[in-house]
C-alpha cells in the first residue's frame, strides 16, 4: 500500500505563516481522514429522528440526522405546523432526560400559547373546544400538571406577555435564537435531539442592516440555521409557506421553486418534502362526504386526516417514488398508513401539472 511522505502532513510549527493563511480550513491527508471517523461516530452514531410511520420510515424518507436541515413547504391550512408539533412532541416523548436532552420548537407566526394548545390537547380535549370556548378549565389544569415532565422548550411571543409591563418588546431576530439555543447548549448542557423552526419567512431582520431586503435576511436566516444545526449537533425540521403558484397545478402540491425564497431554502437543505391536505381544496360549501382524491387509478377517502406528502429532495438517497398519502390525526398525535399494499400512489412530483389528479363525489 503505498503511503505519502510525511512531508505532506503539514507541521504547523515549522510553517509559522499558516495559521495567517487559513490553518484550521487545511486538511492534510491524515487530518482530514480522523475527521471523517470523528464525524462518523458523533454524527451517525447519534440517534435520528424518526417519521413515526412505515410508509415515511421504511420507504422513501430517510431519518432526520444530526447537522441536517429538513424543510416542509406547504400552502396554508395544509398541516405543516401541526406536523411539526406531532414530531417535536414525538421527539420530546423519547428524550432521555437524565442525559440532559431535549427538543426546541422556535415559533416565529403562531404565540407560543398556540403551540402549547396543540402540544396538550387530544385526549382530554380537542383545539376546536379552545377555539370556541367550550372547554372545561379544570381539564386543561389537569392536563398541564404533567406538562413540565415532557423536554419540549418552546422559543417565541407570548400573548400573555403584553400584559406584563415588565417583559421588554423586542423582535425575534435570527441572531436571538441562535443565542438562546447556544447557551440551552452550552450553559445549561441540555442536548437537543431536534430542533423545529416554523415560519422561515416570518423571521423579523433589523431594517437598518438589510434596508428592506428580506431575500437578504431569509437567506442569512437560512445560513445561520444550517450553521446552528452542525454546532449543536442536532438535525433542524423548517417550515417555510409555499407561493399561490400551486393553485394552478392539477395536484396543487408544492414543488422546490414554490417555497418563497425557494433558492436558499433548496440550496440549505438536506431534505425538503411538500404537504397537501386535499379537504382544503373542498368549496367552503361544500361537503367531502363521499368525495374522493383519484390518483392514477388509486382512490382515498377525502377527510381531514388525509395528508398527501411528496419528496421532493434528498441528499445521499432519493428514491425513484416520492408521492405517498398517510392518515394524519394531529389532535391525537397519531400517523399511520392508509394501506401499503394496495394504495401507494407513488409518482414524480416535478410532473404535477401532468397528473390526473381530480376530487370527484
Amino acid at each position: 500500500m503505498f503511503t505519502l511522505p510525511a512531508m505532506y502532513n503539514l507541521d504547523p510549527k515549522k510553517l509559522a505563516a499558516l495559521s495567517e493563511a487559513g490553518e484550521s480550513f487545511v486538511f492534510t491527508p491524515d487530518r482530514a481522514s480522523q475527521a471523517f471517523v470523528e464525524y462518523v461516530e458523533r454524527f451517525q452514531g447519534a440517534r435520528k429522528v424518526s417519521w413515526g410511520c412505515k410508509t415515511l420510515d421504511n420507504r422513501v424518507v430517510t431519518p432526520m440526522a444530526p447537522g441536517e436541515v429538513t424543510t416542509l413547504i406547504a400552502r396554508p391550512g395544509s398541516g405543516k405546523t401541526s406536523l411539526m408539533v406531532y414530531l417535536a412532541r414525538r421527539e420530546a416523548l423519547r428524550c432521555d432526560v437524565t442525559k440532559g436532552e431535549c427538543v426546541i420548537y422556535v415559533t416565529w407566526e403562531e404565540p407560543v400559547e398556540s403551540i402549547e394548545m396543540s402540544i396538550q390537547s387530544g385526549t382530554n380535549y380537542t383545539s376546536e373546544e379552545i377555539a370556541f370556548g367550550t372547554v372545561d378549565i379544570e381539564k386543561v389544569k389537569a392536563a398541564s400538571t404533567s406538562r413540565g415532565s415532557l423536554p419540549l422548550i418552546i422559543i417565541g411571543r407570548s400573548l400573555m406577555s403584553q400584559f406584563d409591563t415588565s417583559v421588554e418588546s423586542r423582535p425575534l431576530y435570527i441572531e436571538t435564537v441562535r443565542n438562546a439555543i447556544l447557551s440551552i447548549f452550552k450553559e445549561y448542557e441540555l442536548r437537543p435531539t431536534l430542533i423545529c423552526g416554523d415560519y422561515i419567512q416570518s423571521v423579523p431582520f433589523d431594517q437598518k442592516i438589510y434596508r428592506g431586503d428580506r431575500t437578504a435576511a431569509v437567506t442569512d436566516a437560512m445560513l445561520n440555521i444550517s450553521s446552528l444545526s452542525r454546532e449543536v449537533v442536532a438535525p433542524f425540521l423548517l417550515g417555510a409557506q409555499s407561493t399561490r403558484a400551486p393553485e394552478k397545478y392539477k395536484l396543487p402540491i408544492p414543488l422546490l421553486s414554490d417555497a418563497q425564497w425557494a433558492s436558499i431554502i433548496e440550496q440549505e437543505s438536506f431534505r425538503t418534502i411538500s404537504l397537501l391536505r386535499p379537504q382544503t381544496l373542498i368549496d367552503p360549501g361544500q361537503t367531502s362526504e363521499n368525495k374522493t382524491v383519484q390518483l392514477y387509478g388509486v382512490e382515498y377517502e377525502v377527510n381531514k386526516n388525509l395528508l398527501l406528502l411528496a419528496l421532493l429532495k434528498q441528499r445521499k438517497y432519493s428514491p425513484p417514488r416520492n408521492l405517498f398519502a398517510v392518515h394524519f390525526e394531529p389532535d391525537t398525535f397519531k400517523m399511520m398508513d392508509i394501506d401499503t399494499a394496495t394504495k401507494q400512489p407513488y409518482v414524480a412530483p416535478e410532473y404535477a401539472e401532468e397528473f390526473d389528479f381530480r376530487i370527484e363525489a
